[in-house]
């Protein structure tokens, strides 16, 4: 049985569609907008012990304004992840490629840019990505001491 055939009209609930864009046009958007949301993304997590838990709130404000700005024109994906799930339960692969493509192009654009941009991370980067507290190792000696 086909996954369509569980959800009855509801299986075209989350399907993209490019309503006011050609597909040209929709990978232009759709790249673009991934693009601004993976920067933002990268921005705050790289600035960690600035922005802290607050980082949520840049990144869940780009993904609305985002879905305002470009949801009339694509319905907004930015993530092939959800263009491909509600795709397999319609049964359709109209458009798909345009959602594939899109965020793939637009995030790779956001690295790239964000590597010129700062092609040095500084040491509590470098920590951080490899899953080690910069602040935790560099005050451990200073809290055995006391």
């Amino acid at each position: 049985m086909h996954p369509a055939g569980l959800f009855g009209t509801a299986r075209d609930v989350g399907i993209n569609r490019l309503d006011g864009a050609t597909a040209g046009k929709g990978v232009v958007i759709e790249a673009v907008f991934t693009m601004l949301l993976v920067m933002v993304i990268l921005n705050t997590a790289h600035k960690h012990s600035l922005i802290g838990t607050q980082a949520a709130i840049a990144v869940g404000a780009t993904i609305t304004v985002c879905g305002f700005v470009g949801g009339e024109l694509t319905t907004m994906s930015m993530n092939p992840a959800r263009s491909i799930g509600p795709a397999i339960v319609a049964g359709t692969g109209k458009d798909l490629w345009v959602y594939l493509v899109g965020p793939a192009v637009g995030a790779l654009a956001a690295v790239v840019i964000v590597s010129v941009l700062r092609p040095h991370p500084n040491p509590d980067e470098r920590e951080a990505a490899q899953g080690k507290d910069a602040r935790a190792t560099r005050d451990a000696p200073s809290r055995q001491a006391a």
